[in-house]
């Protein structure tokens, strides 16, 4: 029989999956809109002649056409982030409810409707990121395109400078790469903070929170180190935990770590059952105890595994016993260079 952790971890899981199916979707629409939005630059690009007036006008109506496909290409994002804010906090309810056996409540219409422009990416919010990527691209097609009159390029060499050419991304590319970073991030941000703010309702059935990392070769050093971190619902480190919350995941750009609830034990609720016993979780390396800490998974991998993951500079001073795994992180949350962990350490 599966652990309360481990059945409202295995839920929140299952939800996430979904989480990252819609992200993919709402990647693949933005896309279409970015890349319509090429066809269209390359098309007022092809016939124009180069002088200042002409150029000045091109940019003017370049920035026109830009501004159009991000709006739209922004309603697309935001009609996804509100169904995932709804649909989140609504299956983390009916999640809390089935495995604590009481009713829960759901955050408040207001707060889940404002969560698409209020969730903190990186210190700004959605729409802001949003409008400094429609800025940068922007500046971007301005320059290129100045570069390729003050080279004395042809119309062609100065499309391939915004479309890309011998295998070099252009402009283009370079935004599609950066939207899709942003709408990851922001879907994911939203349906944390949704979940977040679920358990904080939920006070009498939860009491802190733990970071949840995936175990495999792609987890970033901040999310290793912040891997079974636990927290109480002030944001306040618990449990041995010594990292700053900072809001939780995503703690960088394409995070995929969740946050899964702490929950009241049945007699603090005030149920007469027992716990359930420890369970498993699933790995690429098969079945793993669910209390596994990324330290144990990482020391059952080979040398040449280990030092992919971390760099074989730190892997080598985590295999020494110089550091551990948390300490790749300073005490504000940010990675530590091999300089710097050298430094601390081995003073």
């Amino acid at each position: 029989m599966a652990s309360r952790r481990q059945e409202i971890a295995d839920k929140i899981i299952e939800q996430q999956l979904d989480v990252l199916r819609l992200t993919a979707g709402t990647d693949r629409d933005t896309a279409k809109i970015i890349f319509r939005m090429q066809r269209e630059l390359v098309a007022k690009l092809s016939d124009v002649d180069f002088d200042r007036v002409r150029t000045q006008r091109l940019l003017n109506q370049v920035n026109k056409v830009i501004r159009e496909y991000y709006d739209e290409a922004w309603g697309v994002v935001e009609k996804s982030l509100d169904g995932v804010a709804n649909v989140t906090a609504s299956h983390t309810v009916e999640s809390l409810a089935a495995v604590a056996t009481i009713e829960a409540r759901i955050p408040s219409k207001a707060f889940l409707e404002n969560l698409s422009t209020d969730s903190m990416i990186q210190g700004a919010n959605s729409a802001e990121w949003w409008n400094r990527q429609e800025t940068a691209i922007k500046n971007r097609f301005a320059d290129e395109v100045r570069q390729g009159i003050a080279q004395s390029e042809t119309n062609q060499q100065i499309i391939e400078r915004i479309r890309g050419r011998g295998g070099v991304g252009g402009i283009i590319k370079t935004a599609y790469r950066n939207i899709s970073a942003l709408v990851h991030s922001s879907v994911q941000q939203v349906a944390n903070d949704a979940r977040f703010k679920t358990f904080q309702d939920n006070d009498d059935l939860v009491k802190g929170v733990e970071q949840l990392s995936t175990l495999d070769g792609n987890t970033t050093d901040i999310c290793i180190s912040y891997s079974g971190g636990k927290w109480d619902l002030e944001g306040n480190p618990i449990n041995g935990t010594t990292l700053p919350f900072k809001g939780g995941p995503p703690r960088h750009w394409n995070c995929r770590s969740v946050l899964i609830p702490i929950l009241k034990t049945f007699k603090e609720i005030g149920i007469d059952l027992p716990e359930p016993k420890e369970s498993t979780r699933a790995s690429i390396n098969g079945q793993l105890n669910e209390n596994i800490t990324f330290e144990d998974w990482l020391s059952r991998r080979s040398k040449e595994q280990q030092d992919e993951q971390l760099g074989a500079g730190r892997a080598q001073l985590w295999r020494d016993g110089t550091i551990t795994l948390k300490q790749l992180l300073d005490l504000n949350g940010n990675p530590l260079t091999l300089e710097q962990l050298t430094e601390k350490y081995r003073l």
